[in-house]
């Protein structure tokens, strides 16, 4: 999008001005090959699916936290599901939760909650099981 809002993303975008370019794009486990992180952020608007796929390899080495925003209709911009990425995450011994706020007085405490293939768009870490 010409605005900065947040939604740049590979897959089919529409209803928006928008600029159009190639953009070079690595495998993650050929960038991640001597490495074993503990944690990996995926923002990837809709290609969560393809990105978990090319990390394959280093997933199954570190069984690292994964987090991610998991959005139904950016998944299907980009030709996957949220049963295609419930289903990847489980063949490799994951389970999600929903992360999400509570207050308690004046602090604000992780919320955390079963992360379902029926559920809502929310930000799931993803726990090895």
């Amino acid at each position: 999008p010409t605005c900065n809002s947040g939604s740049a993303t590979f897959g089919v975008l529409t209803g928006q001005e928008r600029s159009v370019f190639a953009a070079p794009v690595r495998i993650g486990d050929d960038v991640l090959v001597d490495s074993k992180p503990d944690f990996i952020k995926i923002d990837v608007e809709g290609f969560e699916t393809r990105a978990i796929k090319g990390l394959r390899k280093t997933i199954e080495r570190s069984r690292p936290v994964i987090v991610m925003e998991v959005t139904a209709s950016t998944l299907e911009r980009c030709g996957s599901s949220r049963a295609e990425l419930f289903a990847l995450m489980t063949e490799l011994g994951y389970r999600g939760e929903n992360l999400g706020l509570r207050k308690e007085g004046r602090a604000n405490v992780l919320d955390l909650s079963e992360a379902r293939v029926d559920g809502h768009d929310a930000d799931i870490g993803w726990l090895p099981a």
